[in-house]
């Protein structure tokens, strides 16, 4: 019965645990396993499948191949998961302390009224892209897939502003946006929507909206004192997308 084995392992062993069974021995060594979780974090877009074949063209041609499953089991074991990237803006070094240093200012910021513009993705240029990361790291300079403001084709563009809990106009804009396009939206669709309210009005340094036109008038609707404007830069915070 099982309490007879129970004692009889007791009184052979002194413990009542099971005793360590040799088992099937590991494929890798204690390098290999190092190795293969340095190279997952060195480029974190690195498949099991590469990282299996970078380690197997380090090994002598008698030694026992290393298969992909086993990459992924070590990976998994250091933590090292394979999710999708997350995206953000390509910025030089200087543009990330500027931005750092206006989170740093605002963090305390209320949604009093924000807007932008926003493309959509309709025929898969957006494409996904896979990394591997651990916990924590969704926001890792070297798990993230760099940004530039003009991608592929098959999008839709609109701009949209929202105060609060309250959401404006929601319109679409055809063909290239200039300054001139965006002083008509600020007209038409950004003063109904509550601008000439006493808000603080937040949008980035585009160059359409930092043109002379734009500038001077929301500088006059700052003057009359119906809004205010917000310093630059400002980090990436469209919450359209």
């Amino acid at each position: 019965s099982g309490v007879a084995k129970t004692i009889k392992r007791y009184n052979e062993t002194g413990t009542h645990e099971d005793r360590p069974r040799k088992g099937r021995p590991r494929v890798t060594t204690a390098s290999q396993d190092e190795f293969i979780r340095v190279t997952s974090l060195r480029n974190r877009k690195l498949t099991a499948a590469q990282i299996r074949d970078q380690l197997n063209a380090t090994q002598s041609s008698t030694s026992r191949p290393i298969s992909r499953t086993t990459v992924r089991r070590r990976l998994h074991k250091s933590g090292l998961y394979d999710q999708i990237s997350a995206r953000k803006a390509l910025l030089r070094r200087g543009n990330k302390q500027k931005r750092f240093v206006w989170a740093e200012k605002h963090k305390k910021l209320t949604f009093d009224q924000w807007s932008d513009e926003y493309q959509f993705e309709i025929l898969g240029s957006n494409r996904c892209y896979f990394v591997r990361r651990r916990k924590g790291e969704w926001m890792d300079s070297t798990c993230l897939v760099p940004t530039v403001k003009h991608g592929g084709g098959g999008a839709v563009m609109v701009w949209r502003c929202f105060a609060g809990e309250t959401v404006g106009d929601l319109f679409k804009i055809e063909g290239t946006l200039n300054q001139h396009g965006y002083y008509s939206i600020l007209q038409r669709h950004a003063s109904p929507s509550g601008l000439d309210d006493h808000l603080f009005f937040h949008q980035d340094n585009d160059p359409k909206h930092t043109s002379r036109l734009c500038k001077g008038y929301l500088t006059k609707k700052e003057s009359d004192g119906v809004l205010h404007q917000m310093t630059w830069p400002k980090p990436n915070q469209n919450c359209l997308g």
